[in-house]
């Protein structure tokens, strides 16, 4: 495709497209493109990895949102890889019922979402990713008490268990997302999120594996 455009970056990339191809031609239109040097673009992309990981590791903030975002997400899949095995082995529970716990529990999830922006406002940012964590640790908690005496109570402590810790995955990824785009300078935003899901979704399968391995013994 070659565009004839007032930018002389396009049209001289232009020159190097395939000559039987469509020609588009954009009429009174400026468009600003920030395009980076061939130089930029041939750096090693470990090198310019390393100097976004520098900004987390720079900026206080970014960096415990980082940390605790991954420790956060190691224990969530740790528990998620256990936590079907137990309830099936050890509480009796049947598809049925998984999935009305399941189904139940969401719920937290929609009420965390629909509330977070007035929390966080109400409370704070930081009161609001640290509630959050306090929340998602209960409904944890709760699953794991010894209360199954009666399959109706386990039923209903274990979707109150799963609404606590949806409505606080909410509340906290919603604020700590927020905060970390809000400090973070918009040319460097992309980047910086990238190395961010790096070191926090990195956790997870570290978190499933060292799960699966100990349900193995």
């Amino acid at each position: 495709m070659q565009v004839y455009l007032s930018c002389p970056k396009i049209n001289e990339i232009g020159k190097y497209l395939p000559t039987k191809t469509t020609k588009v031609y954009l009429l009174s239109i400026e468009i600003h493109l920030d395009i980076p040097s061939w130089e930029n673009c041939l750096l090693p992309t470990f090198v310019r990895f390393s100097s976004r990981i520098q900004v987390l590791i720079n900026s206080r903030i970014l960096l415990s949102i980082s940390i605790s975002t991954a420790i956060l997400n190691f224990c969530r899949t740790a528990f998620e890889t256990i936590y079907i095995l137990y309830i099936v082995r050890n509480v009796g529970m049947h598809a049925s019922q998984i999935g009305l716990i399941y189904g139940l529990g969401s719920i937290g999830g929609i009420i965390g979402a629909y509330f977070s922006e007035f929390i966080s406002k109400k409370m704070g940012i930081g009161i609001s990713i640290i509630g959050a964590t306090v929340l998602i640790g209960v409904g944890g908690i709760i699953v794991f008490t010894p209360y199954f005496h009666s399959k109706t109570i386990a039923l209903i402590l274990l979707t109150l268990g799963q609404m606590l810790s949806g409505f606080g995955n909410m509340l906290y990824f919603v604020s700590q997302v927020s905060l970390r785009q809000a400090i973070t300078p918009l040319k460097i935003l992309g980047s910086v999120n990238a190395s961010n899901r790096f070191i926090t979704r990195g956790a997870m399968p570290l978190g499933a594996s060292l799960e699966a391995f100990l349900a193995r013994i």
